[in-house]
């Protein structure tokens, strides 16, 4: 498995799309932002063939420290949960 920073999935999309790196991440910068947004606003984000993005709420709640044992309390949190497509990684 690899790791593909922005700048290469930038160079792919120029690539194999005859387009300019310029233009290939002005069109990902949108993409990403339009996601970004929509999710920001705590909506979901589904793209048929790719897979679902969701924002999930996660409440305050008891743990320990792991060095010291001392009770603590973990922060309400927002995330984002992905999901992929059945289709996505098939062969």
């Amino acid at each position: 498995m690899t790791t593909r920073n922005k700048k290469e999935i930038i160079d792919t999309i120029a690539e194999k799309n005859g387009v300019t790196k310029k233009a290939a991440g002005e069109a990902l910068d949108m993409v990403l932002g339009a996601i970004g947004a929509e999710l920001k606003g705590g909506n979901a984000v589904q793209i048929h063939g790719f897979g679902n993005f969701t924002v999930k709420h996660t409440g305050e709640r008891p743990g320990r420290n792991p060095r010291t044992g001392e009770a603590m309390t973990f922060r309400a949190m927002t995330k984002v949960s992905f999901k992929q497509a059945k289709t996505l990684l098939e062969d």
